[in-house]
């Protein structure tokens, strides 16, 4: 019945009840409501599998939207419903908590930290946060079903922002218009993080790239042929490698 009662509290809060999203937890608490409340989901998710799996593995295997897949032209792979519920357990257990701790870490670094106007705890920001993943989680039963879950998976994160904007601003006592400025100033933040982690990375990869052989011609000055025509050397020309390495290199104006 415990879980039950969650799966309720998670409902009343994303039909927007402002006693509840006014009322903070305790980080513990906050995720120890989040997991509680996603287990009745789960479980009729898993009914819904169990009932009607070859159904929903039929339409999927349809195409696009239900429509044959060669009315379209296409013709998608066999799909499992068991794969898809086992994803989106994960994804309800594992990635979504990880969410919502960097992103209650990073509203309350901008809000209380930087601008100033979080005036409560991190447990009030981290009950905020998981406050707006209560509308995927009321809707998360749902996700197994073709065309109406992807509809409720856009819906929950449309109406979670709503509701996360909502709870920052009663549970620290500031304005909306903070919290958003606080939630633009944490997208400039995130986004120079992950281009600063980016850039390393690209910039590796184009190095390693560039010494690929082209085409499966060898990089070693000795495999090239002893004499190279001008249609050949053209080809050869985009090579990252220096002219004077080419056999012949001296004969064809290269150099």
């Amino acid at each position: 019945m415990i879980f039950i009662s969650d799966f309720i509290k998670a409902v009343r809060i994303s039909l927007y009840d402002e006693d509840s999203i006014s009322h903070g937890l305790s980080a513990k608490k906050a995720f120890g409501f989040y997991y509680k409340s996603t287990v009745v989901p789960i479980i009729v998710s898993a009914a819904i599998l169990l009932l009607f799996g070859s159904s929903i593995a039929q339409y999927s295997s349809s195409g696009i939207g239900g429509f044959p897949g060669s009315q379209l032209g296409v013709t998608s792979a066999p799909f499992s419903a068991a794969y898809e519920l086992a994803f989106d357990i994960l994804t309800m257990l594992v990635l979504i908590p990880a969410m919502i701790l960097f992103e209650a870490f990073f509203y309350h670094v901008v809000g209380y930290g930087l601008m100033r106007r979080f005036k409560g705890g991190f447990s009030n920001t981290a009950s905020a946060v998981v406050y707006s993943f209560m509308p995927l989680v009321a809707l998360s039963w749902s996700f197994e079903i073709p065309v109406v879950g992807t509809l409720a998976k856009l819906i929950g994160i449309f109406w979670g922002f709503v509701i996360l904007v909502a709870a920052l601003a009663k549970l620290h006592g500031t304005s909306v218009e903070s919290v958003v400025m606080s939630m633009v100033i944490m997208s400039f933040v995130a986004g120079f993080i992950i281009v600063l982690l980016a850039v390393p990375v690209l910039l590796s990869l184009s190095s390693g790239l560039a010494h690929i052989p082209i085409s499966g011609l060898p990089s070693t000055e000795s495999a090239y042929p002893s004499s190279l025509s001008s249609t050949e050397a053209a080809a050869y020309s985009w090579i990252p490698i220096p002219y004077s390495a080419l056999p012949g290199g001296s004969a064809l104006g290269l150099t």
